[in-house]
């Protein structure tokens, strides 16, 4: 594994994913934007890569897993333009269709997900009196860990 070749398919993924986050702000074309950031920015980015010659002859592990990379650095620098973007587009423009983005990011929505993504206890307790010591709690099946 290349690491220098890691750092930099994240950076031009940061970059593209940054880029798309921009473009998607416009109405008309920002599903297509989207789209093409979910679909085809880690096959995009190994293409060009491979056009530049800053990669040889990749073979299927390696290219999954730069394709992975970069789709997901891609999207984590997609989020961190367009969320803010689109927050404060919902604030000045009260009826807009941003307006659920910043509802959203306000009320802690984002914030809730993380709490339960990364809770240790996997019981579900459906009462007030389940939750007295040596009380009984069904356990979950799944884990989202």
């Amino acid at each position: 594994m290349n690491i220098l070749l890691l750092k930099q398919i994240s950076i031009l993924s940061l970059i593209a994913g940054a880029a798309l986050g921009v473009v998607t702000i416009i109405p008309f074309i920002g599903g297509i934007a989207f789209l093409f950031l979910m679909m085809c920015i880690g096959a995009a980015l190994i293409i060009y890569l491979k056009k530049m010659t800053l990669v040889g002859f990749l073979e299927l592990k390696d290219g999954a897993l730069y394709g992975g990379i970069a789709g997901f650095v891609s999207f984590l620098g997609f989020a961190a333009v367009y969320f803010p973007l689109a927050s404060i587009i919902g604030l000045i423009f009260k009826n807009s269709q941003y307006s659920l983005v910043t509802f959203s990011v306000g009320s802690g929505f984002f914030v809730v997900l993380l709490l339960q993504a990364s809770s240790d206890d996997n019981t579900y307790c459906p009462t007030e009196d389940a939750l007295q010591p040596g009380a009984f709690c069904q356990e979950i099946p799944f884990s989202l860990q």
